[in-house]
């Protein structure tokens, strides 16, 4: 085409200035459709590479955070996202991992809420029917899920000390929480003031004058009361939960231990059956027949203190006042007498 016209132009001036008119006209119509295309071109690839602000706030600070599978930072996190669909991952130590889906077109702002995770815990205790709290809040039987960290527990049972303790919970564990045996007051008292008292059992031994407290531990103990005259006594005694319980000792005076002896002489010499004649003889004390049993004249059993003592046979009785001392042991011989006097 342009040679043809290079060939017009040989023509004469009209058909250069229609050459050069044609010419211009084509180059205002060539860059215009360039532009045009070059608009269009610029327009297009505007709309591919334009992005949207989009951040992540979590409940964690810290929190690492994933985008399309792609590890991408720590919350607080602001990236620019191609406008679509995306997917975001957030984990954190001690949290339940967060995966969700979100598409956005403008700027915008997704909330993560992580949830703390949680680990069984059991609470173990020697306590039968034991009562077990955690943080303030008392459980159903031992085993409770609890989030990682410090926790306070609580366990009390009948008879037991409560005991209130911290745990750190870093993964599935039991705990074990041993009570210690509730003491309760026990008072030992005595018949005979300052007795000497001594206990023996589970709580240990324990000591003193009557009367004394003791703090007991529930349970069976042996117990032993002595005081001077008195004879030892030991017993038994079951200590229970209840508060307030007093045991009442009674010692029983020391007896004096009384022979009673009758020489040959005095007895019947008529009479060769020796045991006939100390069956006839009858010993008293204070009025109390000792001898029951007629043959029996020894080991007689006096308490401490001053008696009466008679003695009978036939129709001749005749009885004297003596002192006792406890746990003595003394022999009564008896003796006869005459005395002569002048007679009117």
């Amino acid at each position: 085409m342009i040679a043809d016209a290079s060939l017009d132009v040989k023509g004469g001036k009209m058909a250069n200035r229609r050459f050069l008119a044609f010419l211009g006209s084509f180059l205002v119509f060539a860059i215009a459709l360039d532009f045009t295309a070059f608009a269009q071109s610029s327009a297009t690839g505007a709309g591919r590479t334009r992005g949207v602000a989009v951040t992540i706030q979590c409940n964690v600070a810290g929190a690492d955070v994933v985008i399309d599978g792609t590890s991408s930072g720590k919350s607080p996190f602001t990236a620019t996202l191609a406008a679509g669909d995306h997917s975001v991952a957030v984990t954190a130590p001690g949290y339940q991992p967060y995966n969700g889906k979100f598409s956005v077109t403008q700027a915008t702002t997704i909330p993560v809420n992580l949830q703390p995770a949680t680990m069984a815990v059991t609470i173990n205790t020697n306590a039968p029917g034991a009562s077990i709290s955690i943080d303030g809040a008392q459980i159903k039987g031992n085993a409770s899920n609890l989030t990682a960290g410090s926790h306070s527990v609580g366990v009390s049972a009948p008879g037991y000390v409560a005991q209130n303790t911290t745990i750190n919970v870093s993964r599935p564990e039991t705990f074990q929480i041993n009570l210690q045996p509730a003491t309760v007051a026990v008072t030992f008292s005595a018949n005979v003031g300052g007795a000497d008292i001594a206990v023996g059992g589970p709580g240990g031994k324990f000591s003193g004058k009557a009367p004394f407290t003791a703090q007991l531990l529930p349970g069976s103990y042996a117990v032993n009361a002595s005081a001077g005259g008195y004879q030892p006594l030991s017993t038994q005694v079951n200590v229970t939960q209840a508060s307030g319980q007093t045991f009442a000792l009674t010692l029983q005076p020391s007896t004096a231990t009384m022979n009673i002896v009758i020489p040959r002489n005095v007895m019947d010499p008529d009479t060769k059956d020796e045991g006939l004649l100390r069956s006839m003889v009858k010993v008293f004390v204070d009025g109390k027949l000792m001898n029951a049993k007629a043959e029996v004249m020894g080991n007689v059993a006096v308490a401490p203190g001053r008696h009466t003592i008679r003695i009978a046979s036939g129709a001749l009785s005749f009885q004297q006042d003596f002192d006792f001392a406890a746990g003595g042991v003394y022999s009564l011989e008896v003796m006869f007498g005459m005395q002569l006097r002048p007679g009117k």
